[in-house]
């Protein structure tokens, strides 16, 4: 939207310089919006791009991001620790099941 026409003849002339920037504003907003619309094309034609060659044997495409690109240094740290946690949560199911597993041979052995 660029600056009505009775600003323009009528406002303040210094108005012309802050429609200016705002304008440029949203044009650089615009142009990273493309940019990572780009990315995340370009993304998802890598994680297919396995299935797309002939010559490999059982293509498997890779799983396409669970969650968007963090744009913003808070937006990094909890995704990294989202990741981080789910990680430790992985490791404890790990854990009780081998402790399970553990236990069950060590009540085999008793038994038997």
């Amino acid at each position: 939207m660029g600056m009505p026409t009775d600003e323009y003849w009528n406002g303040d002339p210094q108005l012309v310089k802050y429609y200016r920037k705002a304008a440029e504003i949203k044009r650089n907003e615009r142009n990273t919006e493309l940019w990572l619309q780009g990315l995340y094309v370009y993304e998802a034609i890598m994680d297919l791009s396995p299935i797309l060659r002939s010559f490999v044997k059982n293509p498997k495409p890779q799983p396409y991001s669970k969650a968007p690109y963090p744009l913003t240094k808070a937006e990094k740290k909890r995704r990294e620790e989202a990741e981080a946690e789910e990680e430790a949560k992985k490791t404890q199911e790990r854990l009780r099941e081998m402790a399970l597993a553990f236990n069950k041979q060590l009540t085999e052995k008793k038994d038997g």
